[in-house]
């Protein structure tokens, strides 16, 4: 059976994002967080997230995800395009992601990555953006899935308008994503590398030290 952390625990955070590492400081930008629980392992989360081909199936406003090269075991160079509601244009996200174990948690750390790829003249890129998706076993076949996020995706907006925006998004994101996984729960094992705490995003940084 198949249950959410108070329906989803979801909420934008006074925390601002911190600037990534080689990028010059960034504007405060909210903090978008969810929780869920699920009846679940580590590798059918995991598996899930790396299905790219169906990540538009659960992953609100996600019109496509495309792997533009992958370094074995765990990195991967991705393009994906946005299809978001007005008044918000639809954008593209070049981003790099790793992911793999870090003490008692499994972590998907993703950073756009805006030079990677030649621009899409019809497309805006996102320029800065940050994701983390941080699991932990805890016991009895369940799994805690915190997400943790920020994207400056429409600056000369205000941000009360942008924020309730990417909420609603990671709303119906993790309400959709549970039969994702249930979809997921048999398959071929992942790969999983331990990671060092600095090849960590500050983001996935911010989870480990909030749990460590």
């Amino acid at each position: 059976m198949w249950r959410t952390l108070a329906a989803v625990a979801l909420y934008s955070s006074l925390n601002t994002a911190p600037a990534l590492a080689d990028e010059p400081p960034a504007s405060p930008q909210p903090l978008i967080r969810g929780e869920i629980t699920l009846n679940a392992q580590p590798g059918a989360v995991l598996r899930t997230l790396l299905d790219t081909a169906r990540v538009p199936q659960w992953a609100a406003n996600v019109e496509s995800v495309t792997v533009l090269a992958f370094r074995p075991p765990n990195q991967y160079l991705v393009r994906t395009r946005l299809a978001l509601p007005f008044p918000l244009a639809d954008r593209e996200l070049i981003s790099r992601s790793i992911h793999g174990q870090l003490g008692r948690h499994s972590y998907l750390n993703v950073v756009a990555a805006p030079d990677s790829a030649p621009p899409d003249p019809e497309r805006p890129r996102i320029e800065r953006a940050a994701v983390c998706w941080q699991a932990t076993v805890l016991g009895d076949g369940q799994l805690q899935l915190r997400y943790l996020s920020y994207a400056e995706i429409a600056p000369w907006l205000p941000e009360w308008l942008t924020s309730a925006a990417a909420l609603d998004a990671v709303e119906l994101t993790l309400s959709q994503l549970p039969a994702a996984v249930a979809a997921h729960q048999h398959g071929e094992p992942v790969a999983m590398p331990a990671l060092q705490f600095s090849e960590l995003n500050p983001l996935c940084q911010q989870l480990a030290t909030e749990n460590p």
